[in-house]
């Protein structure tokens, strides 16, 4: 539990009064003892043989935590009376070498994935540091790595490096995909759309949005606008009218793989026949959803999109599975999905109590 909780980058920096309360634990240490009595005693002791003197704590603390580039005014929020606070601080010491360790790792996995050095190398370990203080949900050396293939993949440097890190590492935890493949996947759909960096955010909200409505994932969805991205412009899809299509597609029950393949033979066919791929498209659409039958439908959808998928596609134009144009509507409005998603899971004021909960045990037992 102490291992789980010691200092990952879940811990939530919103605190300006955390110096005030440094300096209120530091006169309180030095009456620890007498205050607990021969408990106090027990855990000073047991602290001592870890390395950690009470009675320097408060110092020593703010000293090793700033050679890490951490301030310790905004390292924490308030974990309760003066009593826990004196308590989880000393917990805190037992984790400074982890942190090290932990921090160490990371500021490697820049290195490694960028191969900067001097003072590149510098600004980008600064970038990390800054969204460790800010309050992430990853481990370090995972927010180290999405650091390294965002300013990669990106060229994102200073405060855009470190608002993308931070929103990839939301989008990591909301859909459950892991960090440096949904950075990858997602830099690879904007490079073949033509998205430009400051409309990452919308994509990632799509993308989320689009996998909680229709239960398609969101691995799918990169994947299929990075191979179809040809296929749907032919057919006058813009990104966000693409993702609804798939959407429609996935909550019809349709496979992509087939509904992309029989979008790939509707517009094989409508090219021999001369004709516009988004005007035939529409009318197809249409002649389907009013034809006088279902075998008269069916046949007609056959004779557009194959065998394969002709005789799944008419559930999307003939029985009343939700229309790519309101799916797109949905996706249009999906500003903030990310954040309004986190906020209804666990959050980083749940990580850091937790944190004080099993730092608290831990001294109990000692």
């Amino acid at each position: 539990m102490a291992d789980e909780y010691s200092i990952n980058a879940e811990i939530k920096l919103n605190s300006n009064n955390f110096s005030k309360g440094i300096n209120d634990c530091n006169k309180s240490l030095g009456n620890f003892e007498k205050t607990l009595g021969g408990a106090g005693k027990k855990v000073s002791s047991g602290l001592k043989s870890w390395g950690i003197n009470l009675s320097q704590f408060g110092s020593q603390a703010s000293s090793i935590l700033g050679n890490f580039g951490l301030d310790i005014s905004k390292l924490a929020s308030k974990l309760g009376p003066k009593g826990q606070l004196v308590v989880a601080l000393a917990g805190l010491g037992v984790a400074i070498g982890k942190l090290g360790r932990q921090m160490n790792e990371a500021v490697g996995e820049i290195a490694k994935g960028t191969g900067a050095t001097g003072e590149a190398l510098k600004g980008l370990e600064q970038s990390f540091k800054n969204v460790l203080t800010g309050g992430v949900r990853s481990s370090m050396q995972e927010v180290g790595t999405m650091v390294a293939e965002i300013n990669t993949r990106f060229g994102s440097t200073g405060k855009d490096l470190e608002t993308l890190t931070d929103k990839f590492d939301m989008f990591a935890t909301v859909t459950g995909v892991n960090g440096k493949e949904a950075i990858d996947d997602v830099a690879d759909v904007m490079k073949k759309w033509g998205i430009s960096n400051e409309d990452t955010g919308k994509l990632l909200d799509q993308l989320t949005k689009a996998s909680q409505d229709s239960g398609i994932s969101v691995k799918t969805l990169t994947a299929t606008l990075k191979q179809g991205k040809t296929i749907f412009t032919q057919f006058g899809m813009s990104t966000t009218k693409s993702i609804a299509f798939l959407e429609s597609m996935a909550k019809a029950g349709i496979n992509t793989e087939s509904a992309m393949m029989g979008m790939r033979i509707a517009l094989a066919k409508f090219t021999k026949e001369g004709k516009n791929a988004q005007t035939a498209f529409a009318e197809i659409g249409n002649a389907i959803k009013n034809a006088t039958s279902d075998s008269e439908a069916l046949k007609i959808s056959i004779e557009t999109f194959g065998d394969r998928a002709g005789a799944e596609m008419i559930n999307v134009f003939r029985n009343g599975a939700m229309s790519v144009e309101e799916f797109e509507e949905a996706l249009k409005n999906a500003g903030g999905v990310l954040e309004e998603t986190e906020a209804n899971t666990r959050t980083s004021k749940e990580a850091l109590k937790e944190f004080g909960d099993s730092v608290k045990s831990m001294i109990g037992g000692v």
